[in-house]
């Protein structure tokens, strides 16, 4: 087949093409930008995201990086609502599937032993089912000892 060819649907109904021989879900660019949070108490933070090209949910905190594209937010004040307004340099620099999941984890710096405070993640074809890509997201922090939200903004652009 021809690259670029249609070569049926996936799974979550996402079009599937022919490249090289194989075929693949579209492929695109994801953009990620932590805008910031709001805790119930003041807090010296940063965030971890990790974008990995498939869809399978990880525990928080998440144990094993090595599938990640990692980036990391700058250490922001001790304040209860941290804006960062920061792009992860490396994210739009590899090619994903819509599948790819883009996972966020909040934590409290207390120096060697940072404090896991809660996170969140969300796959592209989610984002694109809610029709929020490219738009500011206020998420629910969750999974670590607070409770708050973060917002980020996620983009996906197709390659092909």
């Amino acid at each position: 087949m021809p690259n670029g060819t249609s070569c049926g649907l996936s799974s979550s109904h996402v079009k599937r093409l022919c490249y090289n021989g194989i075929c693949k879900g579209r492929l695109g660019y994801i953009d990620v930008t932590v805008i910031s949070a709001n805790f119930p108490r003041s807090i010296s933070s940063y965030v971890n995201v990790c974008i990995v090209n498939g869809t399978v949910p990880e525990s928080l905190p998440i144990r094993n990086r090595k599938q990640c594209i990692n980036c990391t937010t700058n250490l922001s004040p001790t304040l209860s609502n941290p804006r960062w307004n920061s792009v992860c340099a490396n994210s739009g620099q590899n090619l994903f599937v819509p599948e790819s999941r883009v996972t966020f984890e909040v934590w409290e710096n207390r120096g060697l032993r940072p404090i896991f405070l809660g996170g969140n993640s969300i796959t592209i074809q989610q984002m694109l089912n809610m029709n929020v890509n490219k738009q500011q997201m206020n998420r629910t922090i969750v999974g670590g000892n607070t409770y708050g939200t973060l917002s980020y903004r996620v983009s996906w652009t197709p390659k092909y």
